[in-house]
């Protein structure tokens, strides 16, 4: 009796295992929103029947995944940046490009499971001791303490973009290496190394506002009603009736609902990310602080939630993937529209990159803690922006030499 029970456990944690397994599989396959329980048991090579005696339905098969393989690496990740952070040099900044340049699927999944969870209440139940323990400031934190809170989560949320972007939209080596040399420059700087004019964008300006004509309307709801249901519950039919017209309409001007997100994508990334003008100032003093702020700021829950889904959805759809890629590396072809070419060109295009993840990093945090807006980004942000306009300096100067500069930026 004894050794059949225990043959019969030992069966019973394997079938664990294999269906855990094969669920963090489907999610970097179809998504956490499109996953199946008939279908990760099947994977495991279970039958339905053995699949369904031990998980329920698909969120008791997530909240098992998130307890036991997922909460516990989302920390591992967390103490590296604590790591880098508190001590920046090739090694410990590159335990991180390795997390970015090689994640292992339960990093990817990690990811999508902790900014999915918002809209999963049975997921966001069990997600929210990892973030209120780990992500949130604690009442009383003195001042150094909180500039050492901010500069580890703002590395953490940035590890996160990019393990997500460089797995579903291609790693580029040249950008990892920029990345790297980046990183560890900006965690050596120390505040007292910033000074200088300060110039804060306008972070209102960025918040994008619809006009009367029906694509501008469609443009709005299509991002208010992916941004709270996600891709998959935003219908057609619930977008139309938003705007208070019929789907055929809709119809008559976009041939899909991949193409009605993806003008709408567009049209708020291009929206909401900088000016031509803006970006000329980039790295003055405090713009970067001002844009993170601006991420975090409620007043771009909008595109900051919408933009998010749209992400999540194009890492499985193969029609979005391509735009929704060449938007996250230059946010409304910034770089593109500079004239520019050679080194400068590569370089100023690493540069939008990373700036763009810190800010996408600022912005999925919010997503996860609303107490991210009263966070003072501005030890590493600043911080960035020194190290980026140190290096620019540098490659500005070359191309000087080689007369080829285009001189896009004014660092003061």
């Amino acid at each position: 009796m004894y050794n059949s029970q225990r043959q019969r456990s030992e069966r019973a944690i394997a079938n664990d295992e294999a269906i855990l397994d094969a669920a963090v599989g489907a999610t970097l396959r179809v998504g956490v929103d499109s996953m199946s329980l008939r279908d990760v048991g099947k994977s495991a090579g279970l039958t339905h029947g053995a699949t369904y005696a031990r998980y329920e339905d698909v969120h008791e098969l997530l909240v098992d995944m998130w307890q036991s393989r997922l909460c516990g690496r989302a920390i591992e990740i967390l103490e590296a940046s604590i790591r880098a952070v508190a001590m920046p040099n090739d090694a410990t900044v590159g335990e991180i490009i390795d997390l970015i340049r090689r994640p292992e699927p339960r990093d990817v999944a990690m990811v999508e499971m902790l900014l999915t969870s918002r809209r999963i209440p049975v997921l966001q139940e069990e997600v929210e001791p990892f973030v209120n323990m780990y992500l949130e400031l604690p009442p009383g934190t003195p001042a150094e303490s909180e500039s050492e809170f901010v500069r580890i989560r703002s590395l953490f949320a940035f590890t996160m973009v990019s393990i997500f972007e460089e797995y579903y939209f291609d790693a580029d080596d040249e950008y990892l290496r920029f990345l790297k040399e980046t990183l560890i420059n900006t965690l050596q700087i120390d505040l007292g190394d910033i000074s200088g004019q300060t110039r804060s964008l306008d972070v209102k300006r960025a918040v994008f506002v619809p006009e009367d004509d029906l694509r501008s309307q469609l443009t709005y709801s299509t991002a208010m009603v992916i941004g709270k249901s996600g891709y998959y519950g935003a219908t057609i039919s619930r977008i139309a009736r938003r705007v208070g017209c019929s789907p055929g309409a809709i119809y008559k001007l976009y041939k899909s609902k991949e193409e009605l997100v993806l003008d709408a994508f567009r049209c708020i990334v291009g929206t909401q990310w900088i000016h031509d003008s803006d970006f000329a100032h980039i790295l003055d003093a405090e713009t970067i602080a001002s844009l993170l702020s601006g991420e975090a700021s409620n007043e771009n829950a909008l595109r900051r939630n919408f933009t998010l889904e749209t992400v999540l959805a194009a890492a499985h759809n193969q029609v979005l993937q391509p735009t929704v890629s060449g938007q996250l590396k230059d946010p409304g072809g910034v770089v593109a529209r500079l004239g520019v070419s050679g080194v400068e060109k590569e370089w100023l295009g690493h540069m939008t990159h990373t700036i763009a993840s810190a800010s996408k990093g600022v912005r999925w945090l919010a997503t996860m803690t609303d107490s991210a807006k009263n966070l003072d980004f501005s030890e590493f942000a600043e911080s960035l922006r020194l190290a980026l306009a140190r290096e620019w300096s540098k490659v500005q100067s070359a191309a000087l030499e080689d007369g080829t500069s285009g001189q896009p930026l004014s660092p003061s």
